[in-house]
């Protein structure tokens, strides 16, 4: 299933209700010196690529954090919410 096809997840808060999420998702590429050197530049460049590509500006932002301290597993990738 490719993310032009993946149904909206119900996203609810910590007591189960829906959350208000407004529809965005954001993709954060860690850019901090570990996944640097793991190619995290070229993965955020591919990500933001594959939003225009599907269409899906809307609805996806794409950017970069700094370190998030888990180095050795980089490149690491968080998807909000």
């Amino acid at each position: 299933m490719t993310l032009d096809q993946q149904p909206d997840a119900q996203i609810t808060s910590g007591d189960g209700q829906p959350a208000a999420t407004g529809g965005m998702r954001r993709i954060l590429v860690c850019e901090g010196t570990g996944c640097v050197s793991f190619k995290s530049p070229e993965i955020r460049l591919a990500l933001e690529a594959a939003v225009r590509e599907l269409g899906l500006q809307e609805r996806v932002a794409v950017g970069f954090t700094g370190c998030h301290g888990f180095c050795q597993q980089g490149p690491i990738v968080v998807v909000e919410p």
